[in-house]
């Protein structure tokens, strides 16, 4: 999963852990875990991160791949842009288990500002039934954020403050769970 900032109406605000990179490739047994494929995925980021903290709604892909291990998926989640890769152990035909430990790396230039953070993946867990994924991941966030602008910084239900006050050191949590569909393949893949 990916930290992503984004300035949206003026406001700076982290926005998702959506992709975690540096899992070793890995296989997918033929009868056990989700299909390899691609699924649109929705759900609810809970960013706890001192004054950057926010709720948001994510719309992202995430790709299923086989690998040469057996046991094991490649999970590409990607979100604006951004693509992490995780390594998910196949515990049962319709759940499998992403490892703690797994890390990314972002840096995310904006408007008026910069994020470079890393997440280290706490827990994951991958689950299937049909055509339907669920993903629910938790991420420790470390990282810093630098403000261009000499303007206060608005945030949503404070007095905009003076950017001097907002840490350059960011910290925290982050929980996410989506769920979606498997998207159709591209009709030049079908037969």
């Amino acid at each position: 999963m990916l930290l992503n900032a984004c300035c949206r109406n003026g406001f700076l605000s982290l926005c998702t852990l959506a992709t975690i990179t540096s899992a070793e490739a890995t296989s997918m047994p033929t009868q056990a875990g989700p299909p390899p494929g691609s699924y649109a995925l929705k759900g609810l980021t809970k960013v706890m991160a001192g004054p950057y903290a926010r709720e948001f709604h994510p719309v992202m892909q995430v790709h299923v791949l086989p690998t040469d291990k057996a046991g094991h998926l490649a999970v590409e989640v990607a979100y604006q842009g951004k693509v992490c890769r995780l390594t998910a152990i196949v515990e049962s035909a319709h759940h499998s288990v992403l490892p703690a430990g797994q890390t990314c790396h972002q840096h995310i230039v904006g408007n008026r500002f910069e994020v470079d953070v890393v997440g280290t993946l706490r827990s994951g867990t991958l689950s299937h039934s049909g055509a339907f994924v669920h993903l629910v991941t938790d991420w420790d966030l470390l990282g810093k954020v630098k403000l261009d602008s000499w303007r206060g910084l608005p945030l949503p239900g404070l007095v905009p403050l003076p950017l001097a006050y907002l840490p350059s050191n960011v910290s925290g949590i982050l929980h996410q769970e989506v769920s979606g569909e498997a998207e159709p393949a591209p009709e030049s893949m079908n037969p």
